[in-house]
């Protein structure tokens, strides 16, 4: 699958040097496609009660705009788009995805029209909530019944619009982990601040890899020594993929960084700072777990903020499970919370289901949930 390869040097007028990576290599606030969707920095809060740390990234959107980690991509990934003058933008996930719901919103900001191109997964109401929101923000949907049938479907797309836009699955490629390279300058600065300690652990959901090889990248850079805990949330992290992939998308980050400034070095990936947890994995995408309900029902419980089974409450069980064991006592623990799991009924009460893509319907004809509190 291609990506437009663009050409264009001249940035966009409305970008903004607010990034923490831009004060340290300054090199890339005129090299570097960026503009300004996300509220940051997102503010890092300590919950006694659970005797950890949260980063609220489900407060990255202003006022009814769509947050989560997904928006710190789409700020390199959306600007990108805009300076190849693109038809529009397409992408992939699942038929609730998170990423695909925060293209759809930011696309619509910056007046792109944007298609998701869906397969089927496990339903809920956080799905039926992210499609709603997608008609809402004026997405066009397809489902399709296989990764194979998408594929096709995409290239078609690509041939018969050249200027179309594809974004990969999660947002995750070397241009969109740069926002997680700088997430982590943001964090040295909230801890120089006082705001926290500096993390012994630091635990996000690892799916398309993105955010972790962001995240692991800019830790090097930023010289931050925490042990960073990426917790699997497909079956396929058994075989290694999770760490194969972690690994092509850190040293395509750090290439690409380097080629747009030379003053960012081309570093070894960090082995003993990267830790796989796959106990929350599941038997497949998109599934509950025993454990992940209990670890988001009680983040509910302490902290009022709203998780989802299929990544946010599976980090949210290890970091749990991790600061109840003993094992890292007086070790300061901190949950990256990538779910924006804030309530957009307003936006999706008037919605009738009937309006979206035929295909989608079976979503909000059964009830058959595989967890009906969220």
């Amino acid at each position: 699958m291609r990506r437009i390869i663009c050409y264009f040097t001249l940035l966009l007028t409305f970008r903004v040097d607010a990034l923490p990576l831009f004060d340290v290599f300054a090199e890339l606030k005129t090299t570097v496609p960026y503009v300004q969707l996300a509220n940051l920095p997102t503010p890092v809060q300590h919950y006694d009660q659970l005797s950890i740390f949260i980063k609220r990234d489900d407060l990255a959107g202003f006022e009814n705009l769509y947050g989560g980690n997904k928006v710190r991509k789409l700020e390199f990934l959306l600007a990108e788009a805009l300076q190849c003058k693109a038809s529009k933008v397409i992408t992939f996930g699942a038929a609730g995805t998170n990423h695909g719901l925060a293209t759809a919103c930011y696309a619509n900001k910056l007046r792109l029209p944007c298609l998701l191109m869906l397969t089927n997964q496990p339903n809920s109401l956080v799905v039926q909530q992210n499609m709603l929101l997608d008609y809402y923000f004026q997405a066009e949907m397809r489902l399709f019944n296989s990764s194979e049938q998408r594929r096709a479907a995409l290239e078609q797309e690509q041939q018969s619009d050249p200027a179309a836009y594809f974004i990969p699955t999660g947002g995750s490629n070397a241009l969109g982990a740069i926002g997680f390279v700088s997430a982590a300058f943001e964090l040295k600065e909230q801890v120089a601040q006082g705001l926290l300690p500096m993390p012994d652990r630091i635990y996000v959901p690892v799916g398309s890899a993105g955010t972790t090889a962001g995240l692991l990248l800019g830790l090097q850079l930023a010289q931050i020594k925490s042990k960073l805990v990426a917790v699997a949330v497909e079956p396929e992290g058994r075989l290694g993929k999770n760490i194969e992939r972690i690994q092509r998308l850190f040293h395509e980050t750090n290439q690409l960084l380097h080629n747009y400034s030379s003053t960012i070095p081309l570093l070894s990936f960090p082995v003993d700072q990267l830790a796989l947890n796959q106990k929350f994995e599941g038997e497949r995408y998109g599934l509950w777990l025993s454990e992940t309900s209990a670890a988001a029902s009680l983040v509910q419980k302490m902290t009022g903020i709203s998780l989802e089974g299929t990544y946010s409450a599976k980090a949210a069980a290890a970091v749990i499970q991790d600061a109840q064991s003993g094992e890292f006592a007086g070790q300061t623990l901190l949950f990256w919370n990538t779910f924006c799991g804030l309530d957009f009924s307003q936006l999706t009460s008037q919605i009738d289901y009937k309006q979206l893509n035929p295909a989608l319907h079976k979503y909000f004809e059964t009830r058959n949930f595989l967890r009906t509190s969220m």
